[in-house]
């Protein structure tokens, strides 16, 4: 779990007691599980890919901007959209390196986390409701 002190945490609840934790550079935002690590995303305007046995680093992204809602992820990325900026990005999560932007339109940003429906992508913005699919999908 992420906390306000700027830590990630791993807790083992068998034995009531905290397995490990990661410092970030701010307040944490977002955690969430992906099938090679544990994903955060911190005010500090970086995700970060940690081992979920130690919770060593294995890669750390800066972003556009803040991150205030928990990423949408797939096998094989993550798809942040940071506030105040008008693009949503797509993280690799093998390395962490940008694998995709999506504009959401001039003076548009979210701030509610994007939602997966199907085969589609679901980001709010103040003026519309986008919907983002897969390359060649129909």
């Amino acid at each position: 779990f992420g906390s306000g002190d700027g830590n990630v945490y791993a807790f083992d609840e068998i034995r009531s007691k905290i397995r490990w934790q990661r410092r970030t550079g701010a307040a944490v935002q977002a955690v969430t599980l992906v099938g090679n690590g544990v994903l955060a995303a911190s005010l500090d305007n970086f995700a970060y890919l940690l081992s979920p046995s130690k919770g060593s680093l294995i890669w750390r992204q800066q972003l556009p901007g803040r991150i205030s809602s928990r990423p949408v992820t797939a096998t094989d990325g993550a798809l942040f959209t940071p506030f105040s900026t008008d693009t949503a990005i797509v993280l690799n999560l093998r390395d962490g390196k940008p694998a995709n932007t999506l504009s959401l339109g001039e003076e548009n940003s979210s701030a509610a986390a994007p939602i997966s429906v199907n085969n589609l992508v679901l980001i709010t913005t103040p003026h519309a409701l986008l919907a983002f699919g897969a390359p060649g999908s129909k």
